[in-house]
């Protein structure tokens, strides 16, 4: 877990180290290390373990994950994948405290459930997190899934080829971020160990910022899902992939810390932040008080050293740590005493103020009155006052908390703490220096403790000394660890008396309830739990004599496999080897991925490589050799720029303005030099646009103002002026934006009549399209795509890249085709067109090419079918609001309300528990210029606008009148709520007592129900998208799916095919054959997925079954392929898994139907636009809401619609208020006027 809220301390203290990455704007990476733990808690059960998902499914989800992550990153040399073993017991301490909470947090939550009227779940409906721990079944299983993945990966897939895999599975003792820590510090210690290597870690614990700074190699990067704080926006909810992620760049880190403590000697500052940040807390030790990053510690901390180095500037060795992991212990007391000053202020105004608090506990499991395992508050009676004193709440802390009554007690505390502090940081440093230390109290000692009333403090810590031992078994930590109700299930069957026999001689150490310390505390997960230390000695006794006695008996005897699981392993190395004796293994998910066949991948153990002979301690510097500019042009760096540092408040990183100090870059620039260097800018390839992130953009046109106030376009074709008043406010909003994000500018010019101020103001500004794509040309030139969108830049952030394209490979002189390489026919007009495959030989005018794919379903077979499904729509029906309305029992002012955005308020929590079916958000339009933009769920909402009326169109399906009955029929009281206000808006803030009126006082516990069940509908799955799409319905992508997969079984062979070598090109370069296709994706076109950069491998073949946005505009396509496809997903829930991918059309090659087929084709193809122009009175078709005509053998009789539930509530039942017709711009119309129905929205 690492240390509580540093993350998002550190990114406000530091803006701009984190970039949320963008598929072609990603720095590259020699090794990729995956913490696997937090992806295996992400695809177990998420944030709903009440929900037991079929295992199968959860491997599907684990494989997918690592697979869409290294297809992202494209690691050169390595993947290291680490799943956490046994732990030291240092850690185990915290792990025995997080599982105890955790299981009495679901056997409250059920009980709570019940309470509240909801039935009780059984609990094997819940997945038990606990079981992720080392010597599970569980995780033996775990290890067997990655071992086939693995080998299918390298066997399949040619990204994985050429790359070692390194398998680190629960059966390697330690940490998953320690085994990868250690793996990097021993290979940077070996002498061929290249010090420019790329290391990109995944993971989620905050002390990865810890550890990878301790290694010292400052080309690192962390990976994570972008963090966001506080309620999410609609706006996130776009077409974009959903589980965007996120870079935290240590080598911005480590210039942000140069520019707070000063660059005398940048590695002993680094070295000193990381022990110094551990006084806050980590997984190991407690934090001192009030050094929690709430109460403001972490500043302090800061303060307190640069204080301390300011009075030892004079010293010849004024670091706190020595070489190889020591603390040097008098100057860290020295650091201490300066840091004790701020502690007693901060104490003494605690005191003064009324906010010490001492005895606030929660009981865990309840009270067991009437079986209540509900938690509750309450007080210790301590029998003392108020403190008089800072000096008498200390005593009150050391006698209630610590539970230390003499100086004694609290010397030995200290000496406790001082003796975590240096396992902590050699554990960073060198590994456990001994895997069975831990600390033995759930509290820190002051630090005035430490620095008045401790003895010989520097002695003390000369004195330190480990035991090192080895690493425990699994069973071991595992009875370390779980409480009894996850023990029982998850451990043989031979140790279940110990959890609960009267007699068992440790069955104090599985507490049924158990207190938590709330003093201070401001959110439901914190506080410290106070369970009791389990003593190893006694525990490992018990488990052994449980042994010999069941081997004595012969009842519940071990069995070999369990045998096994108690064994402490390996890790293995994978890599793929053609020359291989090729092997067959059995498919370890067979409802979802078949046995391989022909697996030729090498197998070998893996250590990390000891330190060199003579090395005590690996180089905690930045080697000799290690070039810090060398990737300058494609990794982050503030040096690019000329900045100045000062602190200020209000930077806003997340979605909250912060309050505390932060570093603010004030770039230093010469006005001349900046306007000079612009006709550069307008001229260069790509120039940079998002400093400090080396993202890559062409300069479209400059915007400059004259000496005369005129402002002036500057394009490659010539100037011409535009508005001053839009440049004013476009740099104006730029500058906001950066002043937000830390970024400020200071301009110097030869001209003294403009101050700084104005020169801000008036600086250029550029109008820049970034890079969406990439390819390389056969004159070994990289050629980029750019985007059509316009995004404004400020010129003195931007720099020049690539003047010109720039030659990255050989010149290829002709096909360059030799046996083995994988090739796609780029012909379009070939039958082959789109096929990839391998060259078996060549002969001369024809190449045999082995296809990886089969073809699949006939292309005019293809799009006649979606076309007959988007005419037919036999499931999908739309009607106007006031018939849509009618049908779900609302009246109209209703289905407003609960169809847009409605925001509940309860204390700090927000949910927005409106269903959001449409959505207004800003859209640029042009550059410098935006505009209010509709968004709409696909399937589920219609919009269309007339310039000349200015009339707005509405029309939702019948999809969306189902969703507000399954709504209405879960939740009432939220229509109630509704039903009660004395006006109508779609932008609502109400309190949720309002809309959660069921009669219980336990709204949050209703809030989270809601905000559950709203989660789980297709509405909230579905991305909002611009009217102007083209989407099958669900049923219809349902049936091409099942269609696709027909086909495959009749032809699962793929086809060897001949072709002429002009015919071919390197599957590297496959996007050249989209780039010569003139045909756009419409809904059923066939296609072949071409971008090699991509999530997808190239040449898998798929179909389109949604357009969304128009040619030109930003225009997604969404894609159905024929099988599943590590890399893919669900299109939003639309599809099966592993089988859906929204993309940009560049990325796909539509394949051509034959003329004949073609002509048949477009014969029946109709276009609409986005709401039909009939307004349905007159329409031929008459409204009985099916969508066939009222005449005719297939006539039937409209159905009367549904009583209007709540027409009553309001005065006016189908006549839409004055206020809303303005609001969304309808004028009044007939209450059933409704819309045709089944026609399609047009591309």
């Amino acid at each position: 877990m690492g240390v509580p809220r540093f993350y998002r301390w550190l990114s406000e203290r530091y803006p701009l180290i984190n970039e949320v990455i963008e598929p072609e704007q990603i720095p590259e990476f020699d090794c990729l290390y995956l913490d696997m733990n937090g992806i295996i808690h992400h695809c177990s059960h998420g944030n709903t373990p009440d929900v037991a998902i079929p295992e199968d499914e959860v491997w599907m989800d684990v494989f997918k994950y690592i697979s869409d992550l290294y297809s992202r990153i494209k690691p050169k040399r390595l993947l290291y994948m680490a799943v956490d073993g046994v732990a030291p017991r240092a850690k185990m301490n915290q792990q025995r405290s997080r599982r105890f909470r955790t299981a009495l947090d679901a056997v409250e939550a059920n009980e709570r459930a019940v309470k509240n009227g909801d039935p009780p779940k059984s609990i094997d409906t819940f997945f038990d997190s606990n079981s992720i721990t080392p010597g599970t079944a569980f995780m033996e299983r775990l290890t067997q899934q990655l071992r086939f993945f693995t080998q299918k990966m390298i066997n399949e897939n040619p990204l994985w080829q050429g790359v070692d895999v390194v398998v680190s599975g629960p059966d390697v003792p330690g940490e998953g971020e320690h085994k990868i820590m250690d793996y990097i510090r021993t290979t940077k210690s070996q002498p061929d160990y290249d010090p420019n290597t790329r290391h990109c870690v995944y993971g989620l614990d905050a002390d990865l910022i810890m550890l990878t700074l301790a290694t010292h190699e400052p080309y690192v990067a962390l990976l994570r899902e972008e963090v966001i704080f506080g309620p999410e926006k609609t706006d996130a909810r776009s077409l974009v992939r959903p589980d965007r992620l996120q870079l935290l760049h240590i080598h911005v880190l480590r210039e942000y810390l140069a520019l707070e403590f000063g660059e005398d000697d940048l590695e002993r500052v680094i070295d000193d932040f990381v022990l110094f940040c551990m006084l806050v807390g980590n997984d190991f030790l407690p934090h001192l008080p009030y050094t929690g990053v709430g109460d403001g510690g972490l500043e302090r901390l800061f303060t307190a050293y640069k204080t301390y180095r300011k009075k030892e500037e004079s010293s010849d060795d004024p670091w706190l740590v020595e070489h190889g992991g020591g603390i040097n212990w008098a100057n860290f007391l020295k650091y201490l005493t300066v840091y004790s000053t701020s502690e007693e202020k901060f104490l003494a105004e605690e005191v003064s103020k009324s906010h010490w608090q001492i005895g606030r506990r929660r009981r865990c499991g309840g009270n067991g009155r009437g079986g209540s395992r509900i938690s509750y508050e309450y007080q210790v009676k301590t029998g003392l006052g108020y403190p008089k004193s800072p000096e008498e709440a200390r005593l009150q802390y050391y006698k209630v908390k610590a539970e230390c009554d003499t100086k004694e007690e609290r010397d030995q505390l200290v000496r406790d703490y001082m003796e975590g502090l240096q396992w902590s940081y050699s554990y960073y440093y060198r590994g456990p220096p001994s895997w069975h230390w831990y600390y033995h109290h759930h509290y820190a000692p002051f630090v005035s403790t430490m620095v008045n009333d401790f003895d010989d403090f520097a002695e003390a810590g000369s004195q330190i000394k480990f035991d090192g031992g080895g690493p425990v078994t699994p069973f071991q930590q595992l009875m370390s660890v779980l409480p009894a109700s996850s023990g029982r299930k998850l451990l043989p069957r031979v140790f279940a008396p110990l959890f609960t026999s009267p007699s068992s001689p440790v069955k104090q150490y599985y507490p049924e309830r158990f207190d938590i310390d709330i003093d201070g505390v401001k959110v439901p997960w914190g506080g410290t739990a106070l369970i009791n230390f389990v003593d190893e000695n006694v525990l490992f006794k018990a488990m052994d004599d449980a042994v010999a006695e069941a081997e004595r008996t012969g009842k519940n005897v071990l069995t070999a496999e369990e045998k096994m699981r108690n064994i402490n392993g390996g890790a293995h190395v994978y890599r793929y080897d053609p020359s291989a004796k090729p092997v067959a293994l059995k498919s370890t998910v067979p409802r979802f991925l078949p046995d391989l066949g022909h697996v030729t991948v090498d197998i070998e153990p893996f250590s990390h490589p000891p330190l060199p002979v003579g090395m005590d301690y690996f180089p905690h510097w930045v080697l000799p050799n290690c070039d810090l500019r060398k990737y300058e042009d494609c990794w982050p760096s503030l040096q690019t720029k000329t900045v100045v540092p000062r602190y200020a408040v209000g930077v806003k990183v997340f979605n909250f303005a912060s309050q505390r100090q932060s570093m603010f870059l004030t770039m230093e620039e010469s006005f001349d030099e900046l306007m000079g260097s612009c006709k550069e800018l307008l001229k260069a390839y790509a120039v940079q646009i998002d400093y400090p992130c080396v993202h890559r953009g062409r300069v479209v046109a400059i915007r400059y103002m004259t000496a005369d106030g005129k402002v002036m376009r500057v394009t490659r074709d010539g100037e011409k002026a535009v508005s001053a008043s839009t440049f004013r406010t476009d740099v104006e909003d730029e500058l906001d934006y950066h002043d937000r994000h830390g970024l400020c500018f200071e301009f110097k010019s030869k001209d003294d009549e403009l101050s700084s101020e104005d020169m801000e103001a008036e600086q250029p500004i550029l109008e820049v399209r970034r890079v969406v794509g990439h390819r390389i040309e056969r004159s070994g030139k990289r050629v980029y795509d750019f985007s059509a969108k316009t995004e404004l830049r400020l010129a003195a952030l931007c720099r020049v890249l690539e003047p010109h394209p720039i030659r990255v490979e050989e010149a290829k002189t002709g096909p360059q085709l030799v046996a083995g390489k994988r090739v796609i026919v780029s012909d379009l007009r070939s039958i082959y067109a789109g096929c990839v495959g391998t060259i078996r030989s060549i002969r001369p005018g024809e190449v045999a090419v082995d296809t990886e794919q089969p073809f699949g379903w006939d292309a005019a077979a293809a799009k006649s079918s979606a076309e007959r499904m988007l005419r037919d729509k036999s499931d999908l029906r739309w009607y106007s609001p006031e018939v849509a309305a009618s049908r779900a029992g609302l009246t109209v002012e209703l289905w407003w309300m609960i169809a847009g955005s409605i925001t509940a308020k309860l204390g700090r929590e927000r949910v927005q528990v409106g269903m959001e079916l449409f959505h207004w958000t800003r859209s640029e339009v042009s550059p410098g210029k935006s505009a209010w933009k509709m968004l709409v769920i696909p399937n589920y909402t219609r919009h269309s606008h007339n310039p000349e009326t200015r009339e707005d169109r509405w029309s939702f399906s019948n999809y969306a009148v189902q969703a507000v009955k399954d709504y209405m029929r879960a939740f009432p009281s939220v229509f109630d709520g509704l039903c009660d206000l004395d006006h109508v808006d779609t932008n609502l803030s109400l309190s949720a007592k309002r809309l959660l009126d069921t009669g219980t006082e336990d709204y949050e516990y209703e809030l989270a129900k809601l905000k559950k069940w709203l989660g789980e509908q297709e509405f909230r799955r579905l991305p909002l998208v611009s009217p102007s799409y083209t989407a099958l319905p669900r049923m219809g992508v349902q049936f091409l799916e099942g269609f696709a997969d027909y086909q495959l079984k009749h032809e699962p062979t793929p086809p060897s095919i001949t072709v002429s070598p002009e015919q071919l090109l390197g599957v590297e370069n496959a996007k050249f054959v989209s780039k010569s296709c003139k045909e756009l994706p419409r809904v059923g076109s066939r296609a072949v997925y071409v971008d090699a950069e991509g999530p997808a491998p190239v040449g898998a073949r798929c179909i389109v079954t949604a357009v969304y946005g128009r040619p030109g505009q930003d225009m997604k396509v969404e894609l159905l392929f024929d099988r599943p496809t590590f890399g893919c997903d669900t299109a939003f829930g639309r599809c099966s898994s592993m089988r859906g991918l929204v993309v940009a059309p560049s990325d796909i090659l539509v394949l051509p139907v034959e003329a004949s087929s073609s002509a048949t084709t477009q014969k029946s193809a109709k276009t609409y636009t986005s709401l039909p122009k009939s307004n349905g009175v007159n329409d031929p078709r008459r409204q009985n809401g099916t969508g066939k005509s009222g005449k005719g053998k297939g006539a039937r009789k409209a159905k009367k619609a549904p009583t209007v539930t709540y027409a009553s509530r309001h005065p006016e039942s189908t006549v839409l208020s004055r206020e809303l017709q303005r609001m969304l711009g309808i004028s009044s119309l007939p209450a059933e006027r409704a819309q045709p129905a089944g026609l399609p929205n047009e591309v």
